[in-house]
């Protein structure tokens, strides 16, 4: 991927490579796949407060 194709300039939308993709799945991804990013999406992280509150919850539920 050549990173200067892409925006990383405050105020810039979010953006995903869907990884899991079709495209992805016919032939895989290679070269630069910069333009194959997905703005407006967000990557979300699984973070230790998340799986603190997932595991109260089902703690609470048993």
């Amino acid at each position: 991927m050549d990173f200067a194709d892409l925006d990383f300039s405050e105020g810039m939308p979010e953006a995903v490579l869907d990884l899991g993709s079709k495209l992805a799945l016919e032939g895989g991804l290679a070269g630069n796949v910069s333009g194959h990013f997905e703005a407006g999406r967000t990557l979300d992280f699984l973070t230790l407060e998340i799986v603190r509150k997932a595991a109260a919850a089902k703690a609470a539920s048993a």
